[in-house]
């Protein structure tokens, strides 16, 4: 997992600096993809220590490339008012990629043995390059489309307002891949309290979903005596919620101002879940049900929070490409800006399971709950004063 983060870290933001300078990110997408079948090639079939690191590298560096880049053709394709519902999709497949990946891939281990896992992996990165092999990118398919005569009013004001924005950004300085240029961009970007706000809510969620990714089985087995199955299944109520994801994003798309407040509160209601799983550490029926009903809440916080944070990243990045067009590529600053979040989100993975892991050795597991509910408490407050713009007390909230 460490070099898995390592070089998901390390890659998400030169994968998205380039795509946002390259003519089409439906090249760096699919180069992801076949660095992922070749990184899973490897350490399905590798016999040595360093084939397995290769192969690990290969795959974070694939799944770097491969989310950065999706998010920001996903925002290239999507109006901006419809933009929190379309992330709510995207949370919701990440979330669930994440926590049902290690469940399928022990139930199908423990049933087929060590290849068959590996089968069903290269099955998903199979289906996964045909569908990007049917992709169409929106400016490439304008190439192709002739405008109807019979369009209505609404599809040519669209049409004539998307040219328009292609002509103004074509009209701004000449940008180029030279990296003074690019360092300039992303400094930009990281000098934003807004953006830095971002990333860390991006930490944040990364460490509770991979500290109960990690600690969640250990728990149930010590304490009630779970087969691996049960605990397999134990991850069911954290899954459940991130089906509101797409209606959290909807909501955010209609209530913009609602972000902050949405937000900020998905991290204060998950300080009390966090502190009461203290609660479940005796092995009866009704500590069973409170570990589940907990879960689920904080599940619905995770679920809450992921949609907004991936869409005021590219309300924040948007806001510093409108600032200084020049230092971002041809396709503006998205794919650099959910590069750095991609990173923050590897920082996140690999520090949750220490983090929890450590406390839970040496102090416990209530202490371990506690702690992490102390996160999420510390995070509410500057979450809440920097989403959409930096709060001002006269009411003037920022445009997204």
């Amino acid at each position: 997992m460490a070099l898995y983060g390592t070089a998901q870290f390390i890659f998400a933001p030169i994968s998205g600096f380039l795509s946002d300078r390259i003519e089409s990110r439906w090249w760096p997408m699919m180069a992801g993809v076949l660095a992922l079948g070749a990184g899973t090639g490897l350490l399905c079939a590798g016999s040595s220590i360093g084939l397995w690191v290769t192969g690990r590298l290969l795959q974070g560096a694939a799944a770097a490339t491969i989310w950065s880049v999706a998010c920001a053709l996903l925002v290239d394709t999507v109006a901006s008012d419809q933009l929190g519902h379309a992330m709510g999709y995207m949370s919701m497949g990440m979330t669930l990629g994440n926590l049902t990946g290690p469940l399928t891939g022990g139930a199908v281990y423990q049933h087929g043995g060590y290849y068959a896992v590996f089968i069903v992996a290269f099955a998903f990165i199979g289906v996964d390059m045909g569908l990007r092999l049917l992709i169409v990118e929106k400016k490439q398919a304008s190439k192709f489309l002739t405008r109807p005569v019979t369009a209505s009013p609404e599809i040519i004001n669209a049409q004539d307002e998307s040219g328009l924005q292609l002509a103004d950004r074509n009209s701004q300085d000449p940008v180029t891949l030279h990296l003074h240029t690019g360092l300039r961009g992303a400094w930009k970007l990281l000098s934003s309290l807004r953006i830095l706000i971002v990333l860390w809510a991006c930490v944040v969620i990364a460490v509770i979903v991979s500290a109960f990714d990690s600690v969640l089985p250990l728990f149930v087995q010590e304490t009630y005596g779970w087969a691996p199955t049960a605990q397999g299944l134990i991850f069911i109520p954290l899954l459940i919620p991130s089906f509101l994801s797409p209606i959290v994003g909807w909501v955010n798309d209609r209530y913009p101002s609602s972000r902050r407040i949405a937000a900020g509160g998905a991290l204060a209601i998950s300080v009390p879940t966090c502190v009461l799983l203290r609660l479940v550490q005796v092995n009866d029926t009704g500590r069973k049900i409170l570990l589940c009903v907990l879960l689920l809440l904080l599940g619905a916080c995770m679920g809450i929070l992921f949609p907004l944070v991936l869409a005021e990243s590219s309300y924040a990045a948007s806001e510093k490409e409108q600032e200084r067009p020049s230092l971002f590529g041809k396709q503006g600053a998205a794919g650099l800006a959910y590069g750095f979040s991609n990173s923050a989100y590897a920082a996140g993975s690999i520090a949750g399971p220490f983090f929890a892991g450590f406390i839970r050795q040496y102090a416990g597991w209530g202490t371990m709950s506690w702690s992490l509910g102390l996160l999420t408490g510390a995070s509410a407050f500057p979450v809440v004063l920097c989403f959409g713009g930096l709060l001002s007390w006269r009411g003037n909230h920022g445009s997204n």
